[in-house]
């Protein structure tokens, strides 16, 4: 992956900005959850692009890349598909604890956000 990569970019900066958020005192875990969903989500765009896809590509008229496609169509990348049900499980995961952290009337555990970025971290290269 090329780390000029518009979409490669913004992921490595999301999840450096989850890691900050994660180590301030007070931690600001509520906002790393968005983060950190988020770096995985442009790290999987990047992969789409250089293999060619497009957000169009999935069914969807949109132009812009949308969660469910992208998650449902994890497969469609050689790169992607290597990482089979983990991938797919993580983003699953990720997704859920974002949405939870943004909208829901429980806000995530500290505990939580912090090991999901942890397995977000341990991930990232292999997606590189």
């Amino acid at each position: 992956m090329d780390a000029h990569d518009p979409w490669w970019l913004r992921s490595t900066l999301n999840a450096k900005a989850a890691r900050r958020l994660t180590t301030m005192e007070p931690k600001l875990c509520v906002p790393a959850a968005s983060r950190t969903y988020y770096a995985l989500f442009q790290a999987c765009i990047a992969h789409f692009e250089a293999a060619g896809k497009q957000a169009s590509d999935f069914g969807s008229n949109e132009q812009r890349w949308r969660h469910t496609p992208v998650m449902n169509n994890l497969n469609a990348v050689p790169r992607l598909c290597a990482l089979g049900k983990h991938l797919k499980s993580l983003f699953i995961k990720l997704r859920s604890r974002r949405e939870n952290a943004d909208y829901g009337p429980e806000l995530p555990e500290d505990d939580d956000v912090i090991a999901d970025l942890h397995e977000l971290e341990r991930l990232l290269p292999q997606l590189k």
